[in-house]
């Protein structure tokens, strides 16, 4: 009868033929063939560098070196004296030596480390040319745009006038209605002009707010909501370029929603959240100029019309008539 193998039998004889490793040894084989052919040898890393720890352990900072076409990570020792040198986000050029340290007792194989030794080269951030252009755009609000429009239309409101405002409305849109509703009562304290253009043309967005550059003491760009996509255009470099250029004029954006946050709300003079809020905004501003003249209390405002305005008020006292505050901002 033939005799067949038991399991262990199969074993003993296999070993015999082959060499068969454990776990633990598959991992030390390939540590040393990396430690023969990388070790103890200048090596050159390039990649971006990340910091990681915020404490060094004996002298090094472990952080990452990582590879901008594959997205891996290389942990680097970094020594504290290197470390000091490097700014997040930069491209580096390393001179240094790599190791391999053992995985945690549970793990075999082991981890690749690299310590920066010296720094060859270095390459800043590449920054878009779209970012680039919108930093250009606040800066240059913050250093030639200082305009308040609640001093505007104060000063007008104050002295009896009518503030002149026009306003640009799309040409089939229909939220003019929801900022007259707002408005309520108030809407005769203004002198309102629609400007009817198609705000998906960028010229004639453009075309309309240097037109009234000459013509109002404030001009809004009012939209209902939409998708994202449809109000891309307020992201428009070139806009937003008129729109900070304007000179005597105070500029407010009611465009979409609150959520929305497109480039032409953050660089207006004043923002507000919807077309609703607009015509709540102006019958406020309105409200309380007449109810601080019944009051006698003119003064109560005068600081959001200027500084110098306030102090100035304060010798004039609390009694001081409407009428005498405002001959004074007529003739100041």
């Amino acid at each position: 009868m033939e005799h067949s193998m038991s399991s262990q039998e199969k074993v003993t004889a296999l070993k015999g033929h082959l060499q068969v490793f454990t776990p633990s040894m598959v991992g030390k084989i390939y540590a040393k063939a990396v430690r023969v052919s990388l070790e103890n040898v200048p090596a050159y890393v390039s990649g971006t560098f990340y910091s990681r720890g915020r404490k060094p352990y004996k002298g090094y900072y472990y952080d990452t070196i990582r590879d901008d076409v594959t997205g891996e990570q290389l942990v680097s020792k970094t020594p504290e004296t290197i470390r000091v040198r490097l700014e997040n986000g930069s491209i580096y050029t390393f001179k240094g030596m790599i190791e391999t340290l053992p995985n945690n007792k549970d793990s075999i194989g082991f981890q690749i480390v690299f310590t920066p030794l010296e720094i060859l080269n270095v390459e800043k951030p590449a920054v878009d040319e779209r970012t680039e252009a919108e930093v250009a755009l606040f800066k240059k609000k913050a250093s030639e745009r200082d305009i308040d429009v609640d001093k505007i239309l104060l000063k007008k409101l104050l002295s009896g006038g009518k503030p002149k405002i026009g306003m640009i409305f799309g040409k089939e849109g229909i939220v003019d209605q929801d900022v007259i509703t707002a408005l309520k009562e108030v809407q005769s304290a203004y002198d309102i002009h629609e400007i009817r253009v198609n705000l998906s043309d960028k010229s004639q967005i453009m075309a309309a707010l240097q037109k009234a550059e000459t013509l109002y003491d404030v001009v809004c760009v009012v939209r209902g909501g939409g998708s994202s996509a449809s109000l891309e255009i307020f992201d428009d470099i070139d806009i937003c370029k008129v729109l900070i250029s304007l000179r005597g004029i105070g500029t407010i954006s009611a465009i979409g929603h609150s959520a929305d946050k497109t480039l032409f709300r953050q660089l207006s003079d004043k923002s507000c959240s919807t077309p609703t809020a607009l015509g709540t905004y102006l019958r406020d501003l309105y409200r309380e100029v007449e109810k601080n003249k019944i009051e006698g209390k003119v003064e109560a405002i005068v600081p959001r019309v200027s500084q110098e305005y306030q102090i100035r008020f304060f010798f004039y006292g609390v009694a001081a008539t409407a009428a005498a505050v405002a001959a004074y901002i007529l003739f100041f």
